[in-house]
Protein backbone atom coordinates (compact mmCIF):
# COMPACT_ATOMS: atom_id res chain seq x y z
CA UNK A 1 0.00 0.00 0.00
CA UNK A 2 1.26 3.47 -0.84
CA UNK A 3 1.05 6.28 1.67
CA UNK A 4 1.40 10.02 1.34
CA UNK A 5 2.02 12.24 4.36
CA UNK A 6 1.97 15.99 3.89
CA UNK A 7 3.20 18.44 6.52
CA UNK A 8 2.21 22.09 6.14
CA UNK A 9 3.91 24.94 7.99
CA UNK A 10 2.05 28.08 8.99
CA UNK A 11 2.81 31.48 10.48
CA UNK A 12 0.42 31.32 13.41
CA UNK A 13 -2.82 30.23 11.73
CA UNK A 14 -2.32 26.45 11.68
CA UNK A 15 -5.33 25.70 13.92
CA UNK A 16 -7.64 27.81 11.77
CA UNK A 17 -6.40 26.12 8.60
CA UNK A 18 -6.74 22.63 10.09
CA UNK A 19 -10.25 23.35 11.36
CA UNK A 20 -11.07 24.18 7.73
CA UNK A 21 -9.41 20.98 6.43
CA UNK A 22 -11.29 18.99 9.06
CA UNK A 23 -14.59 20.50 7.89
CA UNK A 24 -13.75 19.47 4.31
CA UNK A 25 -12.25 16.00 4.85
CA UNK A 26 -14.06 15.04 8.06
CA UNK A 27 -12.48 12.84 10.69
CA UNK A 28 -10.83 13.74 13.96
CA UNK A 29 -7.36 14.89 14.93
CA UNK A 30 -5.08 12.00 15.87
CA UNK A 31 -2.90 14.46 17.74
CA UNK A 32 -2.88 18.16 18.43
CA UNK A 33 -0.08 19.60 20.54
CA UNK A 34 0.56 23.21 21.37
CA UNK A 35 3.82 24.90 22.29
CA UNK A 36 2.57 25.18 25.89
CA UNK A 37 2.70 21.35 26.02
CA UNK A 38 6.47 21.28 25.47
CA UNK A 39 8.48 20.56 28.64
CA UNK A 40 9.66 23.83 30.21
CA UNK A 41 13.37 23.06 29.68
CA UNK A 42 12.78 22.76 25.90
CA UNK A 43 10.36 25.70 25.66
CA UNK A 44 13.29 28.13 25.40
CA UNK A 45 14.01 26.72 21.92
CA UNK A 46 10.80 28.33 20.64
CA UNK A 47 10.87 31.87 22.05
CA UNK A 48 8.75 33.40 19.27
CA UNK A 49 5.91 30.87 19.50
CA UNK A 50 2.97 31.61 21.77
CA UNK A 51 1.59 28.93 24.08
CA UNK A 52 -1.57 28.45 22.01
CA UNK A 53 0.16 28.05 18.64
CA UNK A 54 0.34 24.55 17.17
CA UNK A 55 3.54 22.57 17.65
CA UNK A 56 2.16 19.58 15.71
CA UNK A 57 -1.24 18.44 14.47
CA UNK A 58 -2.17 15.21 12.68
CA UNK A 59 -5.38 14.76 10.67
CA UNK A 60 -5.85 11.46 8.83
CA UNK A 61 -7.81 12.18 5.65
CA UNK A 62 -7.82 8.62 4.29
CA UNK A 63 -6.24 5.23 4.99
CA UNK A 64 -3.30 6.23 2.82
CA UNK A 65 -2.94 9.93 3.59
CA UNK A 66 -2.17 11.91 6.73
CA UNK A 67 -2.19 15.69 6.78
CA UNK A 68 0.13 17.21 9.38
CA UNK A 69 0.91 20.79 10.31
CA UNK A 70 2.66 23.20 12.63
CA UNK A 71 3.09 26.89 13.34
CA UNK A 72 6.70 27.87 12.71
CA UNK A 73 7.43 31.33 14.03
CA UNK A 74 10.95 32.70 13.76
CA UNK A 75 12.60 36.02 14.49
CA UNK A 76 14.34 35.87 11.10
CA UNK A 77 12.71 38.54 8.92
CA UNK A 78 13.06 36.41 5.77
CA UNK A 79 11.09 33.58 7.38
CA UNK A 80 8.48 36.01 8.70
CA UNK A 81 7.89 37.35 5.19
CA UNK A 82 7.22 33.86 3.77
CA UNK A 83 3.72 32.44 3.52
CA UNK A 84 4.76 29.07 5.00
CA UNK A 85 6.05 25.82 3.56
CA UNK A 86 5.53 22.09 3.33
CA UNK A 87 7.21 18.71 3.28
CA UNK A 88 6.02 15.58 1.54
CA UNK A 89 6.63 11.93 2.43
CA UNK A 90 5.63 9.26 -0.10
CA UNK A 91 5.94 5.56 0.66
CA UNK A 92 5.19 3.09 -2.10
CA UNK A 93 5.10 -0.66 -2.41
CA UNK A 94 8.30 -0.46 -4.45
CA UNK A 95 10.07 1.27 -1.58
CA UNK A 96 8.81 -1.39 0.83
CA UNK A 97 10.02 -4.08 -1.58
CA UNK A 98 13.45 -2.42 -1.87
CA UNK A 99 13.75 -2.26 1.91
CA UNK A 100 12.74 -5.90 2.27
CA UNK A 101 15.29 -7.00 -0.33
CA UNK A 102 18.00 -4.97 1.43
CA UNK A 103 17.25 -6.61 4.79
CA UNK A 104 17.17 -10.12 3.28
CA UNK A 105 20.46 -9.43 1.49
CA UNK A 106 22.01 -8.19 4.72
CA UNK A 107 20.80 -11.29 6.57
CA UNK A 108 22.21 -13.63 3.90
CA UNK A 109 25.50 -11.73 3.86
CA UNK A 110 25.87 -12.06 7.64
CA UNK A 111 25.29 -15.82 7.36
CA UNK A 112 28.15 -16.15 4.88
CA UNK A 113 30.51 -13.92 6.87
CA UNK A 114 30.30 -16.06 10.01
Amino acid sequence: MSTINVELYFKGNCKKAFDFYKSIFGGEYDFIGRYKDIPQNARQNFPYCTDEQIMHVTLPISKETILMGADLINSNEEMCESKGGFSLYIKTLFLIFQTLVAYISLFILTLFLK
